[in-house]
């Protein structure tokens, strides 16, 4: 919320009744006071509400825009995975094994990395050693290759290059 000196004068949100600040108002054209009746914070939680109760129409719009303007989509998605690179890996391996899974016709269960690691307690499966943060990986005790599962139960934290010299091999 603004401080004191940011405040001109209080207005009233039609949404919330809350007296607050003008600063906590979006500005509006047409309005007499030249302020929307709703405040910036009561917006954003209809916004959410709203995109909620109509997902699939958010969806479908969002997916013709994308068709519309592959170009700026495509330098939308190249600039999140610029400033998220460790979310951008994980989804990536994420995509990669389900894909590999289902090629290989494996019983496939939605992984999220994140929380394999937190399971393991960020130790190498196959070393033992603590794994940092950037050469986390997801190694498939059973490889899939050999008819192991894409599930929780058949999978383990490892060093990145711990996981690539395993290859398709079941240590025991």
């Amino acid at each position: 919320m603004s401080s004191k000196r940011d405040c001109n004068g209080l207005k009233h949100c039609v949404e919330c009744f809350r007296a607050l600040c003008e600063s906590s108002f979006s500005k509006r054209s047409d309005a007499k006071d030249g302020l929307q009746a709703v405040c910036k914070e009561c917006q954003r939680t209809l916004k959410k509400n709203w995109i909620v109760a109509n997902y699939d129409h958010v969806v479908e719009s969002n997916r013709q825009w994308n068709q519309s303007h592959p170009q700026i989509a495509l330098n939308r998605v190249n600039r999140w995975k610029s400033d998220n690179p460790y979310k951008a890996r994980l989804n990536s391996q994420k995509t990669a094994q389900t894909r590999r899974a289902r090629k290989k016709a494996a019983f496939v269960e939605s992984i999220t990395p994140i929380i394999v690691f937190e399971r393991d307690g960020w130790l190498c499966g196959i070393c033992g050693k603590l794994v940092g943060r950037e050469d986390a990986s997801i190694d498939h005790i059973m490889p899939l290759s050999k008819g192991g599962l894409h599930s929780y139960v058949n999978v383990q934290t490892s060093h990145l290059r711990c996981n690539v010299r395993k290859q398709a091999k079941i240590c025991g």
